[in-house]
Formats: structure tokens, sequence, C-alpha cells
């Protein structure tokens, strides 16, 4: 009976050193570290908004802002409440500069803006099923007028030099 026991307090030693070396890998990220992408996603601001507006990303991934535009920008989430502090305020980024980012882990959403502009909006949605979308929008063409062509008349018979009216009527005998 005893000679059971050491493979039995054996394999139980071996088991709870793995278990170790997976927490001590895993860390803080909880178990589904393994198998979670951590990836980073850049929202550009300019003059006209955010590109891309929408910007669907899944949990730990991270989203940085940097500022297309030739003045500085501060984005926020605001908070609800008159005079709250926001839940997020990246700061006055500038020109040309990209902010370090956030990383949301929690599955949420979040409604940020331009804290001088407030009618430039976005959306950061996390999500646990489906593919991230996050990529930057290309610039749309601007059309370009184009002349319209005049209207011209029906192109007159070659042999109908006089009254248009009869070869109008009777082009076949004209013809002829």
């Amino acid at each position: 009976m005893q000679r059971l026991y050491r493979p039995l307090l054996l394999a139980v030693a071996v088991g709870t050193l793995a278990a170790g070396i997976v927490v001590f890998f895993v860390g803080s990220r909880g178990a589904n570290a393994l198998v979670d992408s951590y990836d980073s996603y850049t929202i550009e601001i300019n003059a006209t908004g955010f590109n891309p507006p929408l910007c669907i990303v899944h949990r730990s991934d991270q989203i940085k802002f940097f500022n297309a535009d030739s003045k500085r920008r501060r984005i926020i989430v605001p908070n609800a409440g008159v005079d709250a502090i926001p839940l997020f305020d990246s700061g006055y980024i500038e020109p040309g500069v990209t902010n370090p980012g956030i990383v949301l882990n929690a599955n949420t959403r979040w409604d940020y803006q331009d804290f001088d502009d407030p009618k430039l909006k976005g959306i950061i949605q996390n999500t646990d099923t489906g593919p991230a979308v996050c990529a930057l929008v290309p610039p749309t063409a601007t059309p370009t007028l184009t002349p319209t062509a005049t209207p011209t008349g029906p192109p007159r018979p070659p042999f109908c030099r006089g009254n248009l009216i009869v070869c109008a009527l009777i082009p076949a005998l004209a013809r002829e």
C-alpha cells in the first residue's frame, strides 16, 4: 500500500508544479491570455473628425490616438453628470504625435469626443465574438465638375438646303 503513495504524491507534485508554471506565465491576464491576441490600433483625429469613426476591438487590445491635424487635440470620454471628471482624458496631443493609448479590459462601449470640439465624436466597442474592425478609412476622392455637352440639333441631310420643314416631313422622298 505504501508503494502506491509515492507515485501518487509524485503525480500531485508534478501537477502542482505545472499549474504554478502556467499561472506564472499567464499572470494577471487570466486563463484566456494564451489565446488572446494583443493588437494595437490607431485612430486618427483631424479637423473633420475621427478616422475610423467606429473601432471594434477585442478585449486587451490597445487603442492609440494620432493627431493628424494642424492644431493640438484632446480626446475625452465624458462622464455622466455635471462637471464630472471624464472617464478617459488623453491630455492634449500635439500635431503629428501619437498618444500612448488605452487598453480596455472590459467588454464595453466608449463614446469619445474631442474636448474642444464636442461635435467630433467616435466609438470604441469591445467584442468577444467576431472580428476586430478598426482600419483607417481611405479618403474619398473629391468629385470634379466636368463640363456638360451643349446639345445640338439633329444633323441635316446633306441634300436638304432649302425648306427644313419639307426635309423633316418627308426625308425619304428627299433622299430618293
